[in-house]
């Protein structure tokens, strides 16, 4: 495992998650290929996708306008302690927090990113992405204040495991994610 990540697959994936979680889905033709395909792999009852998607204008679609339409104060954060890269492939795992339009509940998510790029002119673009999210609670009332608070102070998109434990709420949500990274990270 590295703490560093090739520059511009480090550049395609901030493009990726500042199109996501702000909507700029202009942003996503510096993140896919034209041809991309996103898999995904859900394991909570609590979201769904669809398991295959082809093509950049279907994954923008579905991962930047579609996504925008639930969800506000969308944060995602690559954690860098569990960066595995490979020639052109790079997986990490992810944490994403963000509030519910209709509520206003605080999502809380995290699994693994794995993408695949190739060449595209003087930049990688990503060719695949599989998204496996492992959970993705939604919390009880009165958590929205202190986990926006803590989510606002900390370094994005990148960040390590102990920049994401520090000062973090006391909740059971945040001591689950901490010993799964914990194995993890071994």
């Amino acid at each position: 495992m590295t703490n560093s990540m090739n520059a511009s697959m480090k550049k395609a994936i901030s493009r990726y998650i500042q199109g996501k979680d702000h909507n700029k889905p202009n942003l996503l033709k510096q993140a896919f290929a034209p041809h991309a395909t996103l898999s995904m792999r859900v394991k909570s009852e609590n979201i769904s996708f669809p398991s295959n998607t082809r093509g950049l204008a279907a994954i923008t679609q579905l991962l930047v306008s579609d996504f925008n339409k639930q969800y506000e104060n969308i944060y995602t954060y690559c954690i860098t302690d569990t960066l595995r890269e490979a020639d052109q492939s790079l997986s990490c795992g992810w944490l994403v927090i963000m509030t519910e339009k209709a509520t206003g509940k605080v999502r809380f998510g995290y699994g693994d990113y794995h993408w695949e790029f190739s060449s595209s002119g003087p930049h990688l673009l990503a060719d695949r992405l599989e998204i496996i999210i492992d959970v993705m609670s939604v919390l009880d009332e009165g958590t929205k204040e202190p986990f926006l608070t803590w989510t606002e102070a900390l370094p994005y998109p990148y960040l390590s495991l102990s920049e994401l434990l520090s000062n973090s709420p006391a909740h059971e949500a945040v001591e689950a994610l901490e010993a799964k990274l914990l194995v993890k990270k071994k």
